[in-house]
């Protein structure tokens, strides 16, 4: 009953109905509230960020920086393209970027 529905249950939205719904379910301050969401989070990595000097693991503290990277990358990219209308990944060539960014960085 919760399930997907069959091909015959299915019903295609007309454009005018996708309108309206996606108006009546979208709330007007969601870009507000991403943004401000964000930028807590981008607090929290810098934060993070500056007490890597308290892990006396060489290794860890590399592993810890390659994950802060990409996290900060998504967050930039989140902050341009809205997460409800397409999926926000990182390309390969950023990945790697990220893994040398915090090999790097000491």
């Amino acid at each position: 009953m919760w399930g997907r529905l069959g091909e015959k249950e299915q019903k295609k939205l007309e454009p005018n109905e996708l309108d309206f719904i996606t108006s009546f379910y979208w709330p007007t301050n969601f870009e507000k509230l991403k943004v401000e969401i964000i930028e807590n989070v981008l607090i929290s990595l810098k934060t993070t960020k500056n007490g890597l000097s308290f892990i006396q693991s060489w290794r860890l503290r590399k592993e810890t920086l390659i994950i802060l990277n990409i996290a900060k990358r998504l967050c930039n990219l989140l902050k341009k393209r809205d997460p409800l209308k397409e999926n926000i990944k990182l390309s390969r060539i950023e990945l790697i970027f990220c893994f040398f960014k915090g090999i790097m960085y000491d």
